[in-house]
C-alpha cells in the first residue's frame, strides 16, 4: 500500500511540474481572417529591457511573421528610422538576428517627469522563419541599431521579457 501511495505522489508531482513548465501560448490576437482563412496571431508588448524600456510584439499573418519593436533613447533624437534600417539582436547562444525596418518610422519625442527627454520609434519589421526559429531557441542578450548619427543600444535585458519572446516564438512556430 505504501508503494502505491509513493507512486501516486510521484505521478502527481510529475503532472504538476509538467503543468508549470508547459508552454503558454495565450495571444492578444488569435483569429482567422474570414476572407482568406489565414490565421492571425499577435502577442502583447513584451518588455525586453530596463529603462529606457524596449518592447517587442511578435505577429503572424498566414505564413508571414513580423516583429514590432518599440525603441527608446533618453535623448532628443529627431532622425527617422528609415526603411531598410537594420536592428541587430545578439542572442545568448551567440547567434545574431537581423530585424529590417519594413517602413520609415518617425520619432516621437516627449518630456517625462519634467526633465527627462525620451525619443521613441515604433519599427515594424518582417521576420523570416529562420530568424523566428533562432528567437525560439535562445533569449535576446543585447540589441543595437543606428538612427541618424546616433548609435542606439538596448539597456540591460529584462529576463522575464526575453524568456517570453522565446516562448511565443516557439508558439508561433508550433501551432500553424
Amino acid at each position: 500500500m505504501n508503494q502505491v501511495k509513493s507512486i501516486l505522489v510521484a505521478l502527481l508531482v510529475c503532472m504538476c511540474t509538467a503543468n508549470v513548465y508547459a508552454q503558454k501560448c495565450k495571444f492578444k490576437v488569435d483569429e482567422s481572417d474570414p476572407f482568406t482563412n489565414k490565421r492571425h496571431r499577435a502577442t502583447t508588448f513584451l518588455q525586453l529591457s530596463g529603462v529606457p524600456r524596449w518592447y517587442i510584439t511578435l505577429e503572424q499573418k498566414g505564413d508571414e511573421y513580423m516583429a514590432t519593436l518599440n525603441i527608446f533613447k533618453l535623448k532628443d533624437v529627431r532622425a527617422m528610422v528609415t526603411k531598410g534600417t537594420i536592428i541587430l539582436a545578439k542572442l545568448e547562444d551567440g547567434n545574431t538576428v537581423e530585424f529590417t525596418a519594413d517602413a520609415d518610422a518617425t520619432p516621437t519625442v516627449n518630456v517625462e517627469q519634467l526633465s527627462i527627454i525620451v525619443s521613441q520609434w515604433t519599427v515594424i519589421c518582417k521576420l523570416s522563419k529562420e530568424n523566428l526559429t533562432k528567437l525560439s531557441k535562445s533569449p535576446i542578450a543585447f540589441m543595437r541599431t543606428t538612427i541618424g548619427p546616433e548609435e542606439v543600444n538596448m539597456p540591460d535585458v529584462h529576463d522575464k521579457g526575453v524568456e517570453k519572446v522565446v516562448n511565443f516564438a516557439n508558439c508561433l512556430l508550433s501551432a500553424n
